[in-house]
């Protein structure tokens, strides 16, 4: 079975004197304004009248400490059905807030969960190397039509039919209702159909059947973790100062007003494995739009590069214990400390960076750059199918081309060091450079 998911009390700790005094007053305009007792409550008006529409949609995350407890039967029984016919090997496929929240929870739990949330041919061989007769597909897509999910999902069934298995044996589903993905799982009579939550968003449904499934089948302990939340949840819920959510809001508002866009997140012995990845999808996801918003960065550790030494653009968050309760004090002290359960930290980050985007004035709960970028790639890939619309490249060195897409590029530059070089020279001091690999 699985590890305890546990820790001591959910805290919020600020180091730096000058971001917890201008803290404190936020937090008291917060708490005048009923803000978490309002977002507990679903009130899709705390974002303004422009995202209202978007928000009264999405909220319904705050209650699924105790609306989700129903699938906890449901994830027993499937499990009990898979274990009878000798399928124990969980291969989860599904992208970002699909596959973060059960990864986290199963290596936290220490228990074995394979995750494909890629398309890298040499990752996809890994998992179908697995034993497929004691392979059980989870496919997770909120929209039903994830096209890398949908094709880890076509894999798969080929793979099980060659191997002479049933490959509805070995499928099974989560997806939001009426998604072509349920269409397609029932009309093939797949092991089962799991429906979530449609009024979560996908960076929101850790504790949906989209964490919960995937978990619950690799035998992590996820009514533990529903406990854990559930424990948690009247804190977070709280109009007081003492909440954490509200503290660790007001942290990372008032960093970002003195000039802070950026949050390095670093472990510190907390014991949640890889939970600064899932909140990096959760802060750059809900806060990065209109040109506003906070660029989270991770870093293994307090003495990694780009921690120890982080400028003034930066707010420095430590997850697990602060510094001196068993650990050495790093070179560069943490502004902002999170330590507690696994359960509760999902449900303090979430309502915490929601209440982020009504203090920056924008909506946590759409995605309208993810959709431009969908948009931009799809003209990009249909360009190389049309020579004359295909953009010549500046230079080519051995198998890699670059193109001048942009004005960073010196005329005679025709070497890729020195292109490098370039790029690096037109990065802002306090700016960042985004390195995107696609295959």
């Amino acid at each position: 079975m699985s590890q305890p998911l546990s820790m001591p009390q959910l805290t919020v700790g600020i180091r730096s004197v000058s971001l917890a005094t201008a803290a404190e007053f936020l937090v008291d305009r917060l708490i005048e304004e009923r803000v978490a007792s309002g977002l507990t409550n679903q009130d899709p008006t705390l974002w303004g009248p422009q995202a209202q529409a978007e928000a009264a949609r999405r909220l319904a995350w705050v209650a699924l400490p105790h609306t989700s407890r129903p699938l906890l039967a449901t994830i027993d029984a499937l499990w009990s059905e898979l274990h009878s016919d000798g399928i124990d090997r969980v291969v989860l496929a599904g992208m970002g807030g699909s596959s973060l929240a059960p990864e986290v929870i199963c290596a936290t739990s220490r228990v074995p969960l394979t995750v494909l949330d890629t398309t890298d041919p040499g990752e996809v061989a890994d998992a179908l190397a697995g034993d497929l007769e004691r392979t059980v597909l989870v496919v997770s897509s909120k929209s039903g039509s994830t096209v890398e999910t949908d094709s880890h999902r076509r894999v798969f069934a080929a793979a099980f039919a060659a191997a002479g298995l049933d490959p509805a044996a070995h499928l099974v589903v989560v997806t939001d209702p009426g998604s072509p993905l349920q269409r397609i799982a029932e009309e093939q009579g797949y092991r089962a159909v799991i429906t979530a939550e449609p009024n979560v968003g996908g960076r929101y449904s850790a504790l949906t059947a989209f964490g919960l499934v995937p978990a619950g089948l690799a035998r992590a302990d996820i009514a533990n973790l529903l406990n854990d939340a559930e424990r948690h949840a009247p804190l977070l819920a709280a109009d007081d100062p003492a909440n954490p959510a509200l503290r660790l809001a007001a942290a990372l508002a008032v960093g970002h007003a003195a000039g802070a866009e950026k949050i390095v997140l670093a472990d510190t012995g907390s014991g949640i494995v890889g939970f600064a990845e899932w909140a990096e999808q959760l802060i750059a996801e809900s806060t990065g739009k209109d040109g506003t918003g906070l660029l989270p960065v991770v870093v293994r550790n307090p003495a990694a590069p780009g921690f120890a030494d982080a400028g003034p653009d930066a707010t420095l968050v430590t997850i697990g214990p602060e510094a001196g309760d068993g650990l050495e004090e790093s070179s560069a002290a943490a502004a902002v400390t999170v330590s507690g359960t696994l359960g509760g930290q999902l449900l303090l980050w979430e309502y915490a960076i929601a209440v982020v985007g009504r203090l920056l004035g924008i909506n946590p709960f759409d995605q309208p750059d993810v959709e431009a970028a969908k948009v931009a790639a799809r003209a990009q890939l249909d360009a190389l199918h049309e020579p004359a619309a295909r953009p010549a490249p500046a230079f080519v060195e051995g198998d890699i081309a670059v193109y001048p897409v942009g004005d960073w590029l010196p005329a005679g530059v025709a070497t890729l060091s020195d292109a490098l070089r370039a790029l690096i020279t037109v990065t802002p001091a306090r700016g960042y450079l985004a390195v995107q690999a696609y295959l």
